[in-house]
């Protein structure tokens, strides 16, 4: 469900704007995902967003160690950094409002 809530609310960070709508939008959002699915425990679920996000750039950089190109040259170009970095960023800022969202 993590990855869902990610790719489908979506959590990435707004490009321009109301940055606290923006994360009220999405936690709210996101509730209404999870209470689709019937998840229990929804207080946990900001905990799995991050540790799903750690995992997924610790498996970008184990393949580029492994030598495949299409990884390195993601990591080369900094893409990598960038991208998560930003997301890592924009999920710190609005897990108050996720909580909040999904905790009433």
């Amino acid at each position: 469900m993590a990855y869902a809530a990610l790719r489908y609310v979506p959590l990435f960070p707004p490009s321009e704007g109301d940055r606290k709508g923006a994360a009220e939008r999405q936690a709210r959002r996101t509730r209404i995902l999870c209470e689709a699915y019937e998840l229990d425990n929804l207080v946990e679920f900001p905990e799995a967003l991050a540790r799903m996000e750690v995992e997924t750039v610790a498996q970008l950089s184990r393949q580029s160690a492994a030598g495949d190109s299409d990884f390195q040259g993601y990591w080369a170009a900094g893409q990598a950094v960038s991208f998560y970095s930003g997301l890592f960023g924009w999920l710190s800022e609005m897990r108050s409002s996720l909580e909040a969202a999904l905790e009433s």
